[in-house]
């Protein structure tokens, strides 16, 4: 009896021991899986936002070439010197359809691709600085050379391009619209008199065509200055419907036409802005893109600015200037115009 007693109780000890140690293991195992959990979620938390890097690589897409390094593209320059002449013969024959009093200027934007360090990208890309001085050379000596190249190239350690579109950024272009008043003799207005805002994760045109991990983890800010001039600013569709406009406004900005539609509202064939200025000064862009973060700061110096773009504009350009009575006329595009015949094409077939 007392064996049989001393026999169950040993078991029963057993089994609580057993319990015991299993209870044991089983929390454990709970606590480092729950102590696993979040470090493995915070891990990749952090993975997500670490930007992926590329290595250095040429990207054709059908006849263009494009440099992924790091977390920026570039569209590479592939110069026609067929494509430069044409330009400059478009512009000279623009220049001699008008009243000799207008001042004509040439503002020639350059590319990010320009200003690449790397040995992969220079072996894989023309010289814009070249193509440009080709440019200038068969201008008109009456056509005044706005020299937009070397206002970019002393500020390459700013944010002067975008990393993701091929475009140069609102700062880029302030640089260059500095220029052009020094060209003709004023003061530029410092940006402390424009109201500045930002907006964030912009992925341009360079993204859109390549879709790099690399571009979307690591996305654009857009920086956006305000003109604090009083101004009116009508846009004209392709079908000539006015639309009331600002110059800068976020709310442009939108991803079905994309965030750099801040500037201007996006492209428009025409456009016109009248200010509070009555110093009887009347200027014509003739302009593509790179014009639009550009036009804003010229608001302090117009009576009346008109942009036209030759892309989509119908018109007859000479007619237009006489019509508005310009006082001058600025060509601003950028470096494809050495590249394709298309913008002088373009601007040849406003003026017959």
């Amino acid at each position: 009896m007392k064996a049989s007693f001393k026999l169950t109780l040993t078991i029963f000890i057993v089994f609580l021991a057993a319990v015991g140690i299993f209870g044991i293991i089983h929390t454990r195992a709970d606590n480092e899986k729950n102590d696993a959990e979040p470090a493995a979620s915070h891990a990749a938390k952090q993975s997500a936002e670490t930007p992926v890097e590329a290595e250095d690589q040429i990207i054709s897409q059908g006849a263009v070439k494009y440099f992924l390094s790091g977390n920026t593209a570039v569209t590479l320059f592939a110069y026609d010197p067929n494509a430069a002449d044409q330009y400059a013969e478009a512009l000279n024959k623009f220049k001699k359809s008008i009243d000799p009093t207008i001042r004509v200027y040439s503002l020639l934007a350059p590319t990010a691709a320009e200003f690449e360090t790397s040995e992969l990208a220079k072996q894989n890309s023309d010289s814009e600085k070249e193509a440009f001085a080709r440019i200038n050379e068969k201008l008109d000596s009456e056509i005044n050379q706005v020299d937009a190249y070397n206002a970019i190239a002393t500020h390459l350690d700013e944010y002067v391009f975008f990393r993701t579109d091929h475009h140069w950024t609102a700062l880029g272009a302030y640089y260059a619209y500095s220029r052009f008043m020094e060209t003709i003799g004023e003061k530029p207005a410092s940006l402390s008199q424009y109201k500045e805002g930002t907006i964030d994760g912009f992925l341009g045109t360079e993204y859109k065509t390549l879709k790099s991990e690399a571009l979307r983890t690591k996305p654009d800010t857009i920086a956006y200055y305000v003109p604090q001039t009083n101004y009116t600013y009508t846009a004209y569709s392709t079908k000539n419907q006015p639309m009331k406009r600002d110059v800068v406004n976020a709310k442009y900005a939108n991803d079905s036409i994309g965030l750099y539609s801040v500037f201007l509202g996006g492209d428009y064939p025409w456009g016109e802005i009248s200010t509070d200025n009555k110093n009887g000064r009347r200027l014509v862009v003739v302009k593509d893109s790179f014009a639009n973060p550009f036009i804003p700061y010229l608001l302090p110096h117009y009576e009346s600015i008109y942009f036209v773009d030759p892309r989509t504009y119908k018109g007859n350009l000479t007619d237009f200037v006489k019509e508005r009575q310009a006082t001058e006329v600025l060509f601003l595009n950028n470096a494809t115009v050495a590249r394709n015949a298309g913008i002088a094409q373009a601007i040849d077939g406003l003026l017959n």
